[in-house]
């Protein structure tokens, strides 16, 4: 998925998202002009107020979206998702969850985060095959963001339109409701 951002628009992020994650961020700052802006925690953290509160004071006037780790893959540090989205949300920013750890790690429901945006990797703690992935979108910024392979235009407030991604095999995406079931 493509979000539209302009030059000098700015990504809130911390500096323990997945290495290939920030790298991505870090490319979109050198080919379009970006800014990723990497706050820094301490391990433990004090709180999750002080975790919140970081984010918070990170925010500046050319914020467009907020990327955090429901759980970093460092250090197993669970996030305040659900009160980051909320502020987010509430100053019109986007908020984008990596949750690629969180699914089955620990309980919680997507329906109550908040998010604008939520990636998971479901061959990790779910143990469904490698390749295999979640992604959600709010219904209403389904349309404005652009799938990394072309879909047709009577897929555009289509969830599936990203989906699009050419042959695979149809066993791992079948494999994962036996992967929940266990």
């Amino acid at each position: 998925m493509v979000l539209d951002l302009k030059r000098g628009d700015e990504v809130l992020t911390t500096d323990q998202d997945y290495p290939r994650v920030l790298s991505t961020w870090d490319q979109r700052a050198r080919r379009d002009g970006i800014v990723v802006k990497k706050i820094s925690f301490p391990v433990p953290p004090p709180s999750m107020d002080d975790l919140y509160h970081r984010i918070e004071e990170g925010i500046t006037s050319r914020t467009r979206a907020i990327l955090i780790c429901h759980i970093t893959n460092l250090t197993d540090q669970i996030f305040p998702v659900t009160r980051i989205c909320r502020m987010a949300g509430s100053r019109g920013i986007d908020t984008i969850i990596d949750g690629a750890h969180a699914i089955a790690h620990f309980p919680f429901r997507l329906s109550e985060l908040d998010c604008d945006y939520y990636g998971a990797s479901l061959h990790k703690w779910l143990l469904a095959p490698h390749g295999t992935g979640l992604l959600y979108v709010r219904r209403d910024k389904i349309r404005n963001l652009w799938p990394l392979m072309a879909a047709p235009e009577s897929m555009d407030d289509n969830i599936r339109k990203f989906e699009e991604i050419g042959t695979r095999p149809a066993a791992n995406d079948n494999a994962i409701a036996d992967a929940l079931v266990f």
